[in-house]
């Protein structure tokens, strides 16, 4: 009877031997990594993913998938042009593993410190609409796009305004902002730097909306910038 006992312990040692070193030692883990713009939850292309010492770039999709993990935390980095890299560790368990990485976009860097000034209206003035905008402008690139974009208080819609705007040559700029929604409301006025993507980006939404005559709510697109605004009150 001894015996036995020892034989089923023996035989309940050897599984659970073999469940660990399974579970631990197997190269045969997957792990799929998703990496997305953090503000706009697009797909990444062409993101350099590394985990250890392997290295792969992400496809058209944005997935990268890596094989013959081991289980546990592994270092991994991500980095990709014009976007802060990303450090950290991703934790392997089952056979196949997925994590979503968002990366956040540089700030653009701008030559010779670009400025606007709006010299009408006053800011926190209350205004009736539309709003005729007035001001000044310095080292503004002149291989960018330029477009006032009304943004209401308690609303994460960015509303690009009729037209880009146009500099003069004595470094103003005019425009006109509409003011929708009820008496009382308020609304951030933003002066926009856009880039070309963003500037068509704009122009797109526009010429959509006038075909639908319809203006959904919509964020601020890659590749726009403020570079200043001014707070009105609809009267």
């Amino acid at each position: 009877m001894k015996k036995y006992i020892v034989a089923i312990i023996g035989l309940i040692g050897a599984v659970l031997a073999a469940l660990i070193i399974t579970n631990f030692f197997s190269p045969d883990r997957n792990l799929e990594i998703r990496v997305y713009d953090l503000k706009s939850q697009k797909p990444i292309d062409n993101a350099i993913v590394k985990i250890n010492s392997d290295t792969k770039p992400t496809g058209n999709d944005g997935i990268v998938v890596f094989s013959k993990f081991k289980k546990g935390y592994h270092e991994v980095s991500v980095s990709k042009e014009n976007y802060k890299e990303y450090k950290g560790t991703v934790k392997i368990e089952g056979k196949e593993n997925f994590n979503k990485v968002e990366l956040e976009k540089k700030d653009e860097i701008l030559p010779d410190n670009p400025r606007i000034t709006f010299i009408e209206p006053q800011d926190e003035s209350v205004q009736f609409s539309p709003v005729s905008l007035l001001g000044s402008s310095a080292n503004l690139p002149k291989d960018k796009h330029y477009w006032i974009v009304v943004n209401p208080h308690g609303s994460n819609g960015w509303w690009p305004q009729t037209r880009e705007i146009i500099l003069k040559q004595n470094n103003r700029w005019s425009g006109v902002a509409l003011l929708g929604g009820d008496k009382g409301q308020k609304f951030d006025i933003h002066f926009i730097l856009a880039d070309k993507q963003a500037h068509k980006d704009f122009n797109d939404y526009l010429t959509e909306c006038a075909k639908n005559k319809d203006y959904p709510e919509k964020p601020l697109p890659l590749g726009s910038k403020s570079l200043g605004y001014l707070t009105l009150t609809k009267r």
